[in-house]
């Protein structure tokens, strides 16, 4: 803007000019003065009542899907924006239909969507825009900027802004027999309907202790109020738990490197066994090794069949990320075998690696009757093989299969 002593020199050009009855000057000046005050109140209230709404068709989408990003502009005032250029920021992995509109930004997470708007008094504009996901996760847009130029193009205002929205891209989801599984019986089991177990959810009532009880069934309530132990009545079950665990580490040693396909193979397995499970009506869980770094937390979801479970685990896989300095053997021991996870439950094993803490560690919860089903990016050593007899072992090229996932029409299930 024009400082005060420029302004002041005006005034003064305007009196010299009036007093010499100069009238083209006097013009002049009134007419340079009369555009900075214009400019002065432009500059003041170009973004009073200015109201911006930003919204996804689909917040929720898998990947292979479209959503809609819609910007809606309104301009509540008498006061015009010719030039209103939006700004915002997009997390990387996020095409729109008109890539020109996207700007990268080296070093950054983000890209920088631009476009321009021009608002009369009193109008509002919806303009929406197809956004292409290329790859699951969790996805930010706005957070960006705004900035407005005056109706004669010498000045700009810039104003940040601070809403978002959120696009959450699951993972794609193929049939179990693109990662060698038999559609019958995929993991080894007879049908559900033969086996039964005690679900420590299915509580039914106490009743007095019996030789044989387990210690963990006593109910220690119950036996301070009735001065002897009493025990948890537990209603058997035919449901079966499916408890996935995913090995987000890709190497044995850090300085292998890391392949970014594999991961995702990974994770597309993980959710493609879960959808399965879900559709059988098994229990499923999930364990990993991975980390969603919105929370800085690792993944661990309770076998479950409510209609809520399979956005869980799908929200969780879509978020996920790898992580290299946490061994999953140590998990498992934790929460298979100094929990006392419930006997009967079947574990599918998704990994990338395989070692003999690993090996060790599907030996153990085989001999606790857990049922291990192991699935295996890439080749295995044959000794490895041997060790693991008597459970199913199912070797995924991933290679193969990421190169043949565009053609691959894949399973669309609704979540929630």
């Amino acid at each position: 803007m024009f400082k005060k002593d420029r302004l002041s020199l005006l005034l003064l050009l305007l009196v010299i000019a009036i007093f010499k009855q100069n009238l083209l000057l006097v013009f002049g000046v009134m007419l340079v003065i009369a555009i900075i005050f214009i400019i002065g109140i432009w500059n003041r209230f170009c973004f009073a009542k200015l109201k911006i709404q930003r919204r996804l068709t689909k917040e929720n989408i898998f990947v292979g899907e479209q959503s809609q990003y819609v910007v809606e502009v309104e301009n509540r005032k008498l006061l015009p924006l010719l030039m209103l250029q939006i700004n915002d920021n997009v997390t990387r992995g996020v095409n729109f239909s008109k890539p020109e509109m996207l700007a990268s930004q080296p070093g950054s997470p983000y890209n920088i969507f631009s476009d321009v708007y021009s608002l009369k008094w009193y109008e509002k504009v919806t303009r929406k825009y197809t956004v292409i996901p290329e790859r699951r996760g969790y996805f930010t847009f706005g957070k960006g900027s705004l900035s407005a130029t005056d109706l004669f193009g010498l000045f700009t205002q810039t104003l940040e802004t601070k809403d978002r929205v959120f696009l959450l891209v699951y993972p794609r989801i193929l049939p179990i027999e693109k990662f060698g599984l038999p559609i019958e019986n995929p993991f080894g089991r007879q049908q559900m309907n033969q086996w039964i177990f005690e679900d420590p959810a299915n509580q039914v009532g106490i009743r007095p202790y019996q030789q044989g009880d387990k210690f963990s069934q006593i109910n220690w309530k119950a036996t301070a109020r009735h001065q002897n132990f009493q025990v948890n009545v537990i209603k058997p079950t035919m449901d079966v738990k499916l408890n996935i665990i995913l090995n987000t580490r890709l190497m044995n040693q850090l300085w292998e490197g890391y392949s970014q396909n594999v991961f995702e193979v990974a994770v597309m397995c993980a959710a493609s066994v879960a959808d399965y499970g879900l559709r059988k009506h098994y229990q499923v869980g999930l364990l990993t090794n991975g980390i969603i770094y919105e929370r800085a937390d690792f993944v661990k979801i309770l076998p479950g069949k409510l209609s809520t479970q399979r956005e869980k685990i799908l929200r969780a896989l879509a978020m996920i990320e790898p992580y290299h300095h946490k061994d999953i053997d140590q998990m498992i021991y934790r929460e298979f075998v100094q929990k006392n996870f419930e006997v009967g439950t079947t574990v599918v094993f998704i990994t990338a690696i395989m070692n003999q803490k690993l090996v060790d560690a599907m030996r153990v919860l085989k001999v606790r009757g857990f049922s291990p089903t192991i699935i295996k990016l890439g080749e295995m050593e044959e000794n490895f093989f041997e060790q693991l007899t008597g459970m199913p072992v199912y070797l995924v090229n991933e290679e193969r299969l990421w190169n043949e996932i565009k053609g691959i029409e894949f399973v669309r299930k609704s979540v929630g």
